[in-house]
């Protein structure tokens, strides 16, 4: 569109007239319109002299005529950049392979501060100059320079994946020292003016030396949001990328809606060209709308119009139809704005029309979100109490996105349900179209937009939470959620989630409603859906019955009157000489809830809903979370995770005082932390000797297995072995059943698969179900399967196939377990999922299983058969002999399922 060498020419005049004082510097200019050439433009802006700082100047401060003048020279480094990129290949290195370069730099506090702040909120960096680096660690220490007062030293590690040179990049990066004038002394890597970076990780090396290591982010990584506008950019006409980097200009933090006016201006009086010129007074248009001039608005996009009318005279084309759209939506913003809601509806409808010509995403730039002219549409209706018509077009909306994106449906759908519910003048009349337009959508509710309203409806529900006046409303849309959802929460991971959230947050808020045991209700429904795996799922479970404890302990406080604190203040103690009443404590602290590393994580004592005293509970809760914490710190590899369960555990010492087992719990767990595990060894060896003194048949046997793990966590395996298999003498030297029995076997077995001596594995599950039928209670039916089972283990080990050997006994023990005698589903359901393993490896075997299964569950039955049975029996034989001898042995096992289902 400009000459270059028009620029060039500018620019140099520009320089003159700057520098008409410095002889030094006539010389260089003199030089530079002499020689320059575009492939010398590293060459000028490596030099140590007014052209680097003039540049980096002005990019800094965001000058745009400054800029223009040395457009020319930006482009040059660009092309220069993106040739000598290919500099980086070599036989170690190949496109798609990660360099790191360096780059020292002095920073303010300030700065620093900054810096971790955006590491903590995960927003990118970006440069507004050329970004300098080396690849020499060594060259970027000496520039970070030494600390003073209030200045810290920083050396940044960047990593950059290596492109194909032969793709043409926007933004690259390369070595400079060939073309440079000092030449490769200092390996510098020079990266393009506006880079993406996203922070990693910043720690400080040393007192006021800081690391801080950071990636190049690609401009077409779609997981990073703040790179989509440059993105969209590169699909627009020049006319709406005026608009667009206008309306950029105009949301940048640092900036004032006065560099986007300073940006149209410039373009309009440069006369490049006539679309162009009326694009900016379209972009003038919207910049009026953003400080809610809506005469202006419409002032100018009808001129706007106007020259779009001219244009039209010259020749149809597609960025002209983009304008009228644009401008149209514009007007269409501006009458909304002044709640002349029909004339808005006329233009956006215009706006509409022209969409069936081109896609439809290209225009969801305005009003600070993505939107489209649809949406508006929907908006204004609703604004106009018009919730089917409203309904209707977001039906519409969302039929034409989800053939494109999957991004903005709950956003959309937010975005119509909550239009006008910050105008505070009318706000009764719209909260009554918002929820009719909640209520519509949640009982006209498809599979193909069920997701977009439920993400719709959660934001709202979140939003009502924060303010009291809205809480039973927000209630009551969660209850909803969770209706809708928990029929999809078994197979959806998102489902599950969502149902989870919501009943915590139910809870949450029944207790701000002073409604405890609702809340509790609601936390335990949650802690009950977790799966085992879910730390995060399951803290945030007891964090909402915390806070319930939390409240309640705080309303018993606030409720004492002043003649209640006057009375424990002057009441005489020596006044009662009767013994005093020792509280009776319900919910005891069993360290195997609690002890870190290994711990029932999920369970609840089923004592503590009996539990009167609410400290106690809360205790209860804290140790729990405490344990989650710790879990969870040491999986993610995460300090804050550990300080925050060493804070609760203090707080558990602090409030149970007087409680031994409380106490040590806490002891142990801190001494687990600090990685003291001799201590913890010692205090349960302690105990174990002592329940064997008391003669008890259970002495805590989970004791053997936990010192085993922590003879673990010191990397002990000899002695780690030694526990595991002390447990499970005791019990075989002992014959008893207790609730630690089959975790000790378990524990035994499992440590040889860790260390892959299967053989040894298979006994010990061998010895567990043997000394389970042995001395636990076993009804005849679950006694008659065992053979049947261990049939099948013989089959796989025959095979040298222990895995799946180990994965039959382990069901075989689960049905051992079963706690009913008497219940022949639980015994099937259990006996078809150890079967269900290995009908594709041993369908003969299996059928076998099935036989000898159905004539053990034929001798089980006490009452006669009725004539039906008795008919059926007959005809099932048959079958189940036509496929054996097919060999169809899956039929046979479906026949023998089918019978055995109606003889059940």
């Amino acid at each position: 569109m400009v000459d270059p060498d028009e620029e060039q020419s500018r620019f140099v005049e520009q320089c003159r007239r700057h520098f008409a004082q410095n002889p030094g510097a006539m010389k260089l200019i003199d030089e530079f319109e002499e020689f320059y050439m575009p492939n010398g433009a590293l060459y000028y802006y490596s030099c140590d002299g007014f052209f680097y700082r003039l540049v980096n100047r002005a990019l800094r401060r965001q000058t745009i005529e400054g800029i223009r003048d040395f457009r020319f020279l930006l482009l040059d480094i660009r092309e220069q950049l993106q040739l000598a990129h290919k500099k980086f290949l070599d036989k170690e290195t190949k496109v798609g392979m990660s360099k790191t370069f360096f780059r020292g730099q002095r920073m303010s506090d300030a700065e620093l501060k900054e810096l971790h702040k955006k590491h903590h909120d995960g927003t990118l960096i970006t440069t507004n100059s050329y970004f300098s680096t080396s690849e020499s660690i060594e060259v970027a220490r000496m520039f970070a320079g030494k600390p003073e007062n209030g200045i810290v030293s920083v050396l940044f590690e960047i990593t950059a994946e290596i492109k194909d040179s032969q793709i043409k990049q926007r933004k690259p990066f390369a070595k400079i020292g060939n073309y440079s004038k000092f030449g490769d002394e200092e390996r510098e890597v020079l990266f393009s003016i506006g880079s993406f970076f996203k922070i990693d990780t910043i720690y400080e090396e040393s007192p006021s030396f800081w690391i801080v290591k950071i990636t190049l982010v690609d401009e077409d990584d779609k997981n990073q949001a703040v790179t989509g506008d440059f993105r969209t950019l590169r699909t627009c006409s020049p006319e709406i990328k005026v608009i667009k980097i206008g309306d950029l200009l105009a949301k940048h933090p640092r900036q004032e809606i006065s560099k986007a006016k300073e940006f149209y201006d410039f373009i309009k009086n440069s006369d490049i060209s006539k679309a162009l010129g009326a694009a900016c007074i379209a972009g003038l248009g919207w910049l009026a709308l953003k400080e809610k001039n809506a005469a202006l608005a419409i002032e100018q996009q009808q001129i706007a119009l106007g020259l779009y009318e001219q244009l039209k005279l010259e020749g149809e084309s597609e960025s002209l139809t983009h304008l009228y759209i644009t401008s149209y939506n514009c007007i269409g913003a501006s009458f909304r704005l002044i709640k002349r809601y029909r004339r808005a509806l006329e233009y956006y409808t215009k706006a509409e029309k022209l969409l069936l010509k081109v896609p439809i995403d290209k225009y969801a730039m305005y009003e600070e979100y993505r939107n489209i002219t649809s949406i508006n549409i929907a908006v204004t209706h609703k604004l106009q109490g018009e919730v089917d018509q409203a309904w209707d077009h977001y039906k519409k909306i969302l039929a034409y996105e989800m053939n494109t994106s999957t991004r903005f449906h709950g956003h959309t759908y937010l975005t119509i349900a909550q239009a006008g519910l910050h105008d505070s003048d009318e706000y009764d009349r719209h909260s009554q179209s918002w929820k009719a337009f909640l209520d519509l959508s949640l009982t006209n509710m498809s599979s193909s937009y069920r997701r977009s309203i439920i993400s719709g409806v959660l934001l709202i529900g979140f939003q009502c939470a924060n303010n009291e006046q809205t809480r039973t409303m927000a209630i009551d849309y969660f209850q909803k959620v969770i209706r809708i959802s928990r029929r999809y929460a078994n197979i959806n991971r998102d489902d599950y989630h969502i149902v989870l959230a919501c009943l915590n947050q139910v809870a949450r808020l029944e207790t701000k409603r002073r409604q405890y045991g609702h809340s509790i209700s609601y936390a335990l429904e949650a802690l009950n859906m977790c799966h085992e795996d879910d730390l995060t799922d399951i803290a945030e479970c007891y964090e909402s019955i915390a806070l319930n404890y939390e409240q309640q302990i705080l309303d018993r406080t606030n409720d004492l009157t002043p003649d209640d604190i006057r009375r424990m203040i002057i009441e005489n103690p020596f006044a009662n000489t009767t013994e005093p009443t020792v509280p009776l404590i319900v919910l005891a602290f069993k360290r195997s809830e609690f002890a870190f590393g290994q711990y029932s994580i999920k369970t609840m004592n089923p004592k503590f809903s009996e539990e009167t005293d609410r400290h106690r509970c809360l205790a209860y809760c804290h140790l729990k979370l405490a344990a989650l914490a710790q879990a969870r710190g040491y999986k993610e590899n995460d300090d804050r995770l550990v300080n925050k369960a060493c804070q609760l555990l203090e707080k558990v010492a602090q409030t149970l005082k007087d409680d031994p087992q409380a106490q040590q719990i806490c002891i142990n767990n801190m001494n687990y932390l600090n990685e003291d595990f001799d201590s913890i060894i010692n205090s349960y060896q302690e105990e174990l000797n002592r329940n064997q003194q008391k003669n008890k048949a259970c002495i805590g046997e989970d004791a053997f297995a936990y010192i085993a793990h922590l003879y673990a966590r010191k990397k002990d395996a000899d002695e780690e072995h030694r526990w595991y298999n002390l447990a499970v003498q005791y019990f075989e030297s002992h014959g008893h059943i207790c609730e630690h029995t089959v975790m000790c076997f378990r524990k035994l077995a499992r440590f040889y698969e860790k260390h892959e001596n299967m053989v040894v594995a298979m006994d010990i599950y061998e010895r567990l179900i043997n000394y389970l039928v042995e001395y636990l209670p076993c009804s005849f039916l679950r006694t008659s399967i065992k053979p049947i089972g261990m049939k099948i283990v013989e089959h796989f080990k025959e095979k040298g196939d222990s895995k799946q050997a180990i994965l039959i006994l382990q069901d075989l023990i689960d049905l051992m377990l079963l706690d009913s005698d008497d219940d022949e589903h639980q015994v099937d359901e259990q006996f078809k999922k150890l079967i269900t393993k290995c009908i594709e490896t041993a369908a003969i075997v299996v059928n076998r299983a099935y036989e000898q299964y159905f004539e053990v569950l034929l001798r089980h039955k006490p009452q006669p058969f009725d004539s039906y049975m008795r008919a059926i029996e007959h005809a099932f034989r048959q079958a189940i002999s036509v496929y054996q001898t097919g060999g169809n042995y899956r039929k046979s096992i479906e026949a023998y399922q089918q019978y055995i289902e109606l003889l059940i």
